[in-house]
């Protein structure tokens, strides 16, 4: 059993006739098997605004693109970072930090003093570093 076989527009590639996208390219073939594009039912003016909708190649799943329309961010560009409602770190927050290092800084400084007093007192040097008498 063979089906018929017709040429990609686009990309010149042999494809099966019954799909509606070329599967190397994704470019639509048939204009009237295509999914149709969906108007907003109402008039009111929403923060989202329905671009079209597409199937998918692989499984056939129709999907919704949408798009936040100029509204929804207030009329600012995309690149435009959000304004903050307080500076970058708070006093508090480098006092906390300050404190957690000096902590860890502090912690470390005493194990290593231990740890020397213990290797002097309790240990002793090893045997290749002990002088020869």
């Amino acid at each position: 059993m063979s089906t018929s076989k017709i040429k990609c527009p686009n990309c010149g590639k042999k494809i099966e006739s019954w799909l509606v996208y070329c599967e190397f390219c994704g470019h639509l073939l048939d204009q009237a098997r295509a999914p149709k594009i969906k108007a907003p039912t109402s008039n009111l003016k929403s923060n989202v605004t329905v671009a079209s909708t597409t199937v998918d190649p692989v499984t056939g799943e129709k999907t919704l693109v949408v798009k936040a329309s100029e509204q929804s961010r207030g009329g600012k560009k995309w690149n435009t970072p959000p304004k903050r409602e307080r500076p970058a770190y708070h006093p508090i927050e480098w006092f906390f930090w300050i404190g957690w290092g000096l902590y860890v800084f502090f912690r470390y400084i005493g194990k290593e003093i231990v740890r020397y007093f213990k290797w002097c007192c309790c240990w002793g040097p090893p045997e290749e570093l002990k002088k020869e008498e």
